[in-house]
């Protein structure tokens, strides 16, 4: 896992990301695209982050202090893309649908700006 992505999911820039930083990603997508906060697009973005955080992020909390830091984050994606068995059931399926959602113009990839939209610039 790249630092850089690291420091983008920690929001806060408390170094780990936390649930309140996948929350704030959310909501950053949510304003940038000019999406009503709560119409159905919306709700689909925060369920999607929070499936994101409950099937790949949570998972690596290993002192489960409710902060995932950059080793934990490492440890994790390093066993996860080991693991193939474990792709498919746990990381594709919310994969898929967060590159769908964050795909604002539906061209089959994510722009710098479509990912700036979620992440903010990277540091």
């Amino acid at each position: 896992m790249g630092l850089r992505w690291f420091r983008a999911a920690d929001v806060d820039g408390d170094g780990a990301i936390t649930r309140q930083d996948v929350v704030l990603m959310s909501e950053r997508y949510v304003r940038a695209r000019g999406i009503g906060p709560h119409s159905a697009q919306a709700q689909q973005m925060y369920e999607t982050m929070r499936r994101f955080w409950e099937a790949v992020i949570a998972p690596a909390d290993t002192d489960k202090d409710d902060r995932v830091t950059s080793a934990e984050m490492t440890q994790a994606f390093a066993a996860m893309f080991v693991d193939r068995a474990r792709y498919p059931e746990e990381l594709a399926p919310v994969a898929d649908h967060f590159f769908d959602l964050a795909d604002g113009d539906g061209d089959g990839a994510i722009s710098l700006t479509e990912f700036t939209h979620i992440f903010g610039r990277l540091h």
